[in-house]
């Protein structure tokens, strides 16, 4: 039972992670990719202790049986601070990176701080609640999704960095962590509710997503091409 439920930890993400690096119509150095993913999976602890530390202030502040409490535990003290680390990671490790040259590589670079993040967190959530979280997280990994999406607008970024459009770069920048963060908090709120009307919800909003993204997969992946041409998005 316990070598099924480190199956089902790791498994998912790698499965997604190799899926996004093979779209990839001149792969980027694997190596880098496997960095990217080993420094995401590290920034899940700073992550863990400033989500503590909010949350004990928010707890003395708001009463955290009410929904609005809900809302600023999911997208402020959880979606924020993750996918803030998660972007940090890529800004910090791959922005600048020669490596980082054509519109589809802020997707696998993106995912792969993403799902490094995703496995350590994994870790704590299966090897509490075992193989049935396990499961429940292999199905419900929202951690990708948000990954292709940050990517993309990354990729944005540099583009208009490369042609010094500061305005459009920094939109575009902020864009790469705000939407995100959008979406994992409407995510987390929607599941975590225990309102099973809202849970009904949930899945409609998972299902568009999860669409969305190999949308984006794809078209990234079809449409790649060097960042230093002068398209316009």
């Amino acid at each position: 039972m316990e070598i099924l439920t480190i199956i089902l930890t790791f498994l998912p993400s790698l499965a997604v992670l190799f899926y996004v690096y093979k779209k990839d119509p001149k792969h980027e150095p694997l190596k880098l990719v496997l960095k990217t993913f080993l420094i995401g999976a590290i920034s899940c602890i700073p992550t863990v202790f400033v989500e503590l530390s909010l949350e004990s202030v928010t707890a003395s502040l708001i009463d955290n049986q009410t929904y609005f409490y809900s809302f600023i535990d999911n997208f402020f003290q959880v979606a924020l601070v993750e996918e803030f680390f998660k972007w940090l990671v890529v800004m910090f490790f791959i922005w600048k990176s020669s490596f980082f040259d054509d519109t589809y590589d802020g997707i696998v670079y993106c995912v792969s701080s993403s799902l490094g993040f995703a496995i350590f967190e994994n870790i704590f959530y299966v090897f509490d609640g075992g193989l049935e979280v396990a499961v429940l997280r292999t199905f419900f990994a929202g951690h990708s999704i948000f990954g292709v999406v940050m990517g993309v607008y990354m990729s944005r970024a540099r583009h208009y960095k490369y042609y010094c459009k500061e305005s459009q770069k920094n939109t575009n920048l902020a864009l790469s962590l705000i939407i995100p963060t959008i979406l994992h908090g409407t995510y987390d709120f929607l599941c975590g509710s225990g309102d099973g009307s809202l849970f009904m919800f949930f899945i409609l909003f998972y299902i568009s997503i999860v669409i969305w993204a190999f949308y984006l997969i794809k078209k990234e992946a079809r449409n790649d091409h060097s960042l230093i041409e002068n398209r316009d998005y």
